[in-house]
């Protein structure tokens, strides 16, 4: 059964226009019937060319998402998948039709062919000049099979964007009916299906054309129609075979040989990758990697690329491309097709894209990199003792100050394993070991006789934790130390008292913490035993005194609720009695500090 976010499939039609019209000010219904108009067709319709389109609805955004100013003027809508009236077309055009004249957009679809080509001669018997371009640029149908020809799918937008543009400007319907004649057989698209669409109707009976595992249809229709061939979606390179169907696909059909020699440039296109439905962004994003990539291997060069939902399915996934050949057309007319793409428009579902550079580069995409610009950081072997403050300087006592800490974190491995296996995912032991060893292995390495400055330090031991820790936790006393070295970094005259300047630097540390992380104290983290410290040291308590403050903290963890972290996804009575891992850390790091300073 599929789902729907639908009052009633009877009424489908009619909520989507309440919808539109509650969302959209230049949208106006026209009365009685399931169609809008531009709020300003009265005015529009004396003085250009108005156009209107329409068919089935469930391809949202299309065809009313394109209302606007540049682009179409009214849309009709029938059910879902379902033709309009001849009726509701008709009193379209006797709304939108003004003394300029309408050209009507249509889907070559035998029922949008018929009820809009009556709707519009019957019009034409009341004085309405007017002519029907019909679009039929799907080519999954092999081209002469019958009278139908190709189904008319996303290329329909372009044609919808390029009338748009010509009647903005100015032009005669006739003018525009015969530029889109030369138009319209350089448009082709091919789409593939990897499922059914689902209607309202039919939501307790949905198809099972689709049900394999990997099974995808080639050239399915916009209503879920036969398309020219079912496959199986490769386990891997899938968005690669995907584009290389579809571009080897359209580009046959636009009478494009891969294979001319004779090719001393390339061919300039536009192209529309079309979401289908329900294809995600992430994918859509890949596809148009391959797609491009594939162009580009056929000496097709894209101008133009406009990626979204422009044509839809309902809830099909699955992706159409579309192409405009524009290396036929003689250099004006090719311009003059770029300029209505570009010309300015504010139908909420047109995409403005920016002009592709003609320049190769822009398709070299290792070469549209910047470099970020880094402090170069200073190796120990280059400080000298003459640029670092003499109360800045590393020295052998704090080295060993670090190394007890380390080695207290490492003994408790075992212990913090045990509790994050029942508050997190088990690994906070194994990634504090990993931290504390790579700052040992730091300060092996540590030369305190070349005037090594303390905020270096502090950054190279931020890089160590960022390196070897990962995870959350890693982040955060990564930020922490960064926020130490800053503190001392800001201290520069040599005139601070240096046990004031740790304690301010590692309170600055922990706010740091704070910020960034968003817990605070009683939210079940390592915050419950850093502040009671941190605070203590900072009313001038000893090192002794601050530990059990730490201590305390870790205690009123055991019967705390979780508020921030992973433990915050565990049921608090199966925590009930645990401390938190984060904060027994950074307990014993303050333990290891009793009796040595």
């Amino acid at each position: 059964m599929s789902k729907k976010l639908i009052n009633s499939p009877d009424s489908c039609v009619e909520d989507l226009i309440h919808g539109l019209l509650y969302a959209n000010p230049m949208l106006s219904q026209v009365q009685g019937c399931n169609a809008l108009v531009h709020s300003s067709i009265q005015a529009l319709r004396e003085e250009q060319v108005t156009l209107i389109s329409g068919g089935g609805s469930g391809h949202e955004p299309a065809h009313a998402g394109y209302i606007g100013n540049g682009c179409i003027h009214g849309a009709v809508l029938g059910h879902v998948f379902a033709s309009p009236s001849v009726q509701s077309i008709y009193n379209t055009i006797r709304v939108a039709a003004g003394s300029k004249g309408i050209i009507i957009v249509v889907k070559n679809y035998t029922g949008d062919r018929l009820n809009f080509g009556m709707a519009l001669e019957k019009a034409k018997q009341e004085g309405v000049q007017g002519k029907m371009i019909i679009v039929d640029d799907d080519c999954a149908l092999p081209p002469g099979k019958g009278i139908t020809g190709g189904r008319g799918i996303a290329g329909t937008v372009l044609v919808h964007k390029i009338c748009g543009a010509l009647a903005a400007n100015g032009h005669s319907v006739d003018h525009i009916f015969d530029f889109m004649q030369i138009i319209l057989p350089n448009i082709r698209t091919m789409g593939v299906a990897l499922s059914m669409c689902h209607l309202p109707s039919q939501i307790h009976h949905p198809s099972n054309r689709l049900a394999g595992e990997r099974a995808i249809e080639i050239g399915m229709g916009i209503h879920g129609e036969q398309g020219r061939e079912q496959a199986e979606l490769p386990t891997s390179n899938a968005a690669k075979y995907i584009a290389s169907v579809m571009v080897d696909s359209v580009l046959t059909r636009l009478g494009i040989n891969d294979n001319e020699e004779d090719v001393e440039e390339d061919r300039d296109v536009v192209v529309l990758l079309n979401n289908l439905g329900c294809l995600p962004a992430l994918e859509m994003g890949i596809v148009l990697k391959e797609v491009t990539e594939k162009l580009l291997a056929h000496s097709c060069r894209p101008v133009r690329i406009y990626a979204g939902s422009f044509m839809t399915s309902l809830d099909m996934n699955g992706v159409s491309l579309s192409i405009l050949n524009l290396s036929l057309l003689g250099i004006e007319m090719r311009e003059h097709v770029l300029s209505c793409l570009d010309h300015p428009t504010n139908a909420p579902a047109w995409t403005p894209t920016l002009p592709i550079p003609s320049s190769k580069d822009h398709f070299d995409v290792t070469k549209r990199t910047i470099q970020p610009i880094l402090k170069e950081k200073t190796s120990d072997a280059t400080v000298t003792t003459a640029n670092v403050v003499e109360s800045l300087r590393m020295t052998v006592d704090v080295l060993n100050v670090v190394r007890l800490v380390c080695n207290r974190i490492i003994a408790v491995e075992p212990q913090l394993s045990e509790y994050d296996a029942v508050c997190g995912d088990g690994d906070c032991g194994t990634v504090m070991k990993k931290g504390a060893t790579a700052v040992l292995a730091l300060c092996d390495q540590t030369q305190v006789d070349s005037g090594v400055s303390i905020p270096h330090f502090l950054d190279a031991v931020a890089d160590a934790v960022s390196a070897s820790m990962g995870g959350t936790s890693g982040v955060l006393l990564e930020i922490c130390f960064r926020a130490m070295s800053s503190h001392f970094s800001s201290k520069t005259s040599g005139q601070e008292d240096l046990s004031k300047l740790w304690i301010g630097s590692l309170a600055a540390g922990v706010d740091a913490i704070r910020y960034y992380g968003g817990a605070d104290v009683g939210m079940r983290t390592m915050l419950d035993a850093l502040v009671p410290a941190v605070e203590s040291l900072k009313s001038g308590r000893s090192i002794d005194v601050s530990a059990q403050a730490a201590s305390a903290g870790v205690e009123a963890t055991k019967t705390m609720q979780s508020l921030a972290g992973r433990s915050n996804y565990v049921a608090q009575e199966k925590m009930q009695g645990v401390p938190d891992p984060g904060a027994y850390a950074m307990a014993a790091a303050f333990e290891a500090l009793v009796g040595h300073l």
